[in-house]
């Protein structure tokens, strides 16, 4: 009858419509699976943390051991030879000793020219002996007037670093008059305290644990941005 078919179609409709009714456990199923996804994203993260510290460690693992192999060198700049292609390593010793009065043997240092072509190419000069070198940049004060000038063989992200705190050095020496700063390889020392430049953390004093305690000794910010503020504010190239 008309009844027992309206009803039957009617229980029909509904068993269609409980099917894409989202069910309880679907729900749960779905929050299981984003917990899971949300464990794995930070297992993740963790993971390239650590292969992010691993890598910076390769890297200055890296920048050592090219310091290590550039020690007992030199750079020479502003120097004018007769010829650069023969007879060098014993135009560079007569140099040694008419300009700064120190006697090298040419047979034990080595000479790389960069530019032969220019009037005044860059020279690396490598000393077999370490007390060599030292004699020679001992005496580069020499050198002063002249436009030429001697200077450790330092690896490039090394000497950018070296670059960047002589420009605080300045700013600081400006800012704060009566304080001791000098640079040494690629750390500063202000008034007795050691400091490191890093692009992410700005200037990093290795005495002190806190930020705090940094700018109470310079008085200023030391963070990143802030010094590249003041640089910039001062014009410094």
């Amino acid at each position: 009858d008309f009844h027992t078919k309206f009803m039957n179609d009617f229980s029909k409709l509904m068993d269609s419509k409980l099917e894409t009714v989202v069910k309880k456990t679907d729900i749960n199923r779905l929050n299981e699976l984003l917990q899971a996804y949300s464990n794995e994203v930070q297992t993740v993260k963790k993971e390239l943390a650590t292969l992010k510290k691993e890598n910076e460690q390769l890297q200055a693992n890296l920048e050592a051991l090219d310091c290590e192999s550039r020690k007992n060198n030199l750079l020479v700049r502003g120097l004018k030879l007769n010829d650069v292609r023969n007879n060098v390593h014993e135009q560079i010793c007569a140099f040694f000793k008419d300009q700064l009065n120190v006697n090298v043997d040419h047979s034990m240092l080595d000479v790389i020219v960069i530019g032969v072509l220019k009037s005044s190419p860059l020279f690396i000069v490598h000393f077999a002996r370490q007390q060599d070198k030292w004699a020679v940049l001992h005496e580069s004060k020499m050198l002063k007037g002249t436009r030429i000038f001697l200077d450790q063989d330092y690896p490039p992200k090394m000497r950018k670093r070296r670059g960047f705190l002589f420009k605080i050095k300045r700013q600081i020496s400006t800012m704060r008059p009566g304080s001791s700063v000098r640079v040494r390889e690629d750390r500063m020392q202000i008034d007795g305290y050691w400091f490191r430049w890093s692009e992410k953390e700005g200037l990093k004093c290795e005495d002190l644990q806190t930020a705090d305690k940094f700018r109470d000794i310079l008085s200023i910010d030391t963070s990143a941005e802030a010094i590249l503020r003041v640089l910039q504010t001062n014009n410094t190239p």
